[in-house]
Protein backbone atom coordinates (compact mmCIF):
# COMPACT_ATOMS: atom_id res chain seq x y z
CA UNK A 1 0.00 0.00 0.00
CA UNK A 2 2.82 2.20 0.79
CA UNK A 3 4.81 1.17 -2.25
CA UNK A 4 1.71 2.36 -4.40
CA UNK A 5 1.30 5.68 -2.36
CA UNK A 6 4.89 6.44 -2.90
CA UNK A 7 4.41 5.58 -6.78
CA UNK A 8 1.17 8.33 -6.94
CA UNK A 9 3.55 10.76 -5.49
CA UNK A 10 6.21 10.52 -8.21
CA UNK A 11 9.15 8.52 -6.42
CA UNK A 12 10.41 5.54 -7.87
CA UNK A 13 10.76 2.58 -5.85
CA UNK A 14 11.34 -1.14 -5.26
CA UNK A 15 8.03 -3.00 -3.75
CA UNK A 16 10.44 -5.57 -2.71
CA UNK A 17 13.11 -2.92 -0.53
CA UNK A 18 9.73 -1.97 1.07
CA UNK A 19 8.76 -4.97 2.03
CA UNK A 20 11.84 -5.64 3.63
CA UNK A 21 12.32 -2.33 5.25
CA UNK A 22 8.97 -3.62 6.54
CA UNK A 23 10.04 -6.97 7.80
CA UNK A 24 13.47 -5.21 9.38
CA UNK A 25 11.05 -2.66 11.02
CA UNK A 26 8.76 -5.95 12.07
CA UNK A 27 5.47 -3.87 10.69
CA UNK A 28 2.84 -5.77 9.23
CA UNK A 29 2.62 -5.21 5.75
CA UNK A 30 -1.50 -5.46 4.61
CA UNK A 31 -1.47 -7.45 1.25
CA UNK A 32 -4.39 -7.37 -0.77
CA UNK A 33 -5.70 -10.30 -1.86
CA UNK A 34 -6.09 -11.36 -5.16
CA UNK A 35 -9.49 -11.30 -6.49
CA UNK A 36 -10.40 -15.70 -7.15
CA UNK A 37 -11.51 -15.43 -11.29
CA UNK A 38 -14.45 -17.77 -11.97
CA UNK A 39 -13.18 -20.66 -14.60
CA UNK A 40 -15.19 -21.35 -17.82
CA UNK A 41 -15.98 -25.00 -16.30
CA UNK A 42 -17.48 -25.40 -12.89
CA UNK A 43 -17.86 -28.81 -11.55
CA UNK A 44 -21.76 -28.20 -11.13
CA UNK A 45 -21.62 -29.07 -15.29
CA UNK A 46 -22.95 -32.31 -15.74
CA UNK A 47 -20.27 -32.82 -18.65
CA UNK A 48 -17.11 -32.04 -16.27
CA UNK A 49 -18.64 -33.08 -12.63
CA UNK A 50 -16.92 -37.15 -13.66
CA UNK A 51 -13.67 -34.94 -14.21
CA UNK A 52 -13.60 -33.02 -10.84
CA UNK A 53 -12.23 -33.42 -7.50
CA UNK A 54 -14.93 -33.95 -5.01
Amino acid sequence: MIYLKLRQAGEQVNHKRIEHLYSVAQLQVKRRKRKKVPTLWSCTDSANAANCLA
